[in-house]
């Protein structure tokens, strides 16, 4: 899968995942190969823009033991925004 620029959804979602742990104070330090894995599972995606400006979103986030696959840690973000135009 591929967005409208040519880059996979990977290196996209990357990016943004980077940006967000920025943004939390966190420091972005590759290592190469990572001894981890970071997945995210989203399951809740809406955006509306009728009347007002809804968004929600929830994501599942996990980090594993690359070797192993054990979950060393594990978290929800829940998102919220709603505001009248």
């Amino acid at each position: 899968m591929a967005v409208n620029d040519g880059r996979p959804i990977q290196a996209v979602m990357q990016s943004f995942f980077e940006g967000a742990m920025r943004g939390a104070g966190y420091q972005i330090v590759p290592s190469n190969p990572s001894a981890t894995i970071v997945e995210g599972d989203v399951y809740e995606w809406w955006v509306d823009s009728c009347w007002n400006y809804v968004v929600r979103v929830g994501v599942l986030v996990r980090v594993r033991d690359r070797a192993q696959g054990t979950i060393l840690y594990q978290r929800e973000i829940r998102g919220e925004e709603d505001d009248m135009i």
